[in-house]
């Protein structure tokens, strides 16, 4: 075996494990006779040095006092000193800031290097307030629907909807694709009623065939025997006609020699 082999792999210990902390000592506001450290200990006079307490006395004196009166006092002249917009009812104190633009000069009201100060009139919430201007309507004025609907006093551009109090639709004609090349009333009632099914739609249609077949035998002209006579030979003669154009060959009439 190799000497390699014996060796044992010892695991590192961690980062400042074998580092020896001194204890920090701290002085307490007050009474506190004395705190016992690892090097020495060190005593703390109950009598406050000269001049501490009248430091002490100043700095809250300073302090305590102007925060109280600022909780106080900031909220009624907030509400007397600022005055609100007349478009977004915002105050116009405390505008927002946008970030300084590359070449943008200094300015003396800016207070800081990164931020320059926005308007109100500026700000998102005062231009969101602001009436806009909309485009016009897309609907064609030649035609006769809108003729026929703003001679009543409908105007499109108002961006109101239909009717006397302007609560109806915006759009008087709901447009619908037509992705077939048939002509403009080629089935629509038949399709309509077939597609969407249902016993109902069905009685409807069968109603509707019925209808139909009575009114064409109600249009028919009734006929005499010499009028049926002359319709049934035209048939005839219209029947010989079309064969004779798709069944006729020169090459048999010439065989026959007719």
């Amino acid at each position: 075996m190799m000497a390699s082999d014996d060796e044992e792999y010892s695991v590192p210990q961690a980062f400042g494990a074998g580092i020896k902390r001194k204890r920090v000592p701290f002085i307490p506001s007050k009474d506190a006779t004395a705190l016992s450290t690892t090097s020495a200990p060190v005593t703390v006079s109950s009598s406050p040095a000269p001049g501490a307490s009248s430091i002490a006395d100043k700095y809250l004196s300073i302090v305590l006092p102007s925060s109280s009166q600022s909780d106080t006092v900031l909220p009624d002249r907030a509400s007397t000193d600022t005055k609100l917009c007349e478009v977004c009812h915002l105050p116009l104190k405390g505008t927002p800031k946008r970030p300084k633009q590359d070449g943008e000069k200094d300015t003396p009201d800016s207070t800081s290097e990164s931020a320059v100060p926005v308007p109100h009139e500026a700000s998102l919430a005062h231009q969101v307030c602001l009436p806009h201007s909309h485009p016009p309507s897309a609907i064609d004025r030649k035609g006769k629907g809108y003729r026929y609907l703003s001679s009543y006093g409908w105007d499109p551009d108002s961006r109101t909807g239909l009717g006397p109090t302007g609560s109806g639709i915006q759009i008087p004609l709901k447009p619908k694709i037509k992705n077939d090349t048939t002509g403009l009333g080629v089935g629509s009632w038949r399709d309509e009623i077939e597609n969407a099914g249902g016993k109902r739609h069905e009685r409807r249609l069968k109603q509707l065939r019925e209808k139909e077949e009575a009114n064409k035998v109600k249009n028919t002209p009734k006929l005499n025997a010499k009028q049926i006579r002359l319709q049934e030979e035209a048939k005839r003669r219209q029947g010989e006609k079309l064969r004779d154009v798709f069944y006729r060959s020169e090459d048999v009439e010439k065989y026959l020699g007719s």
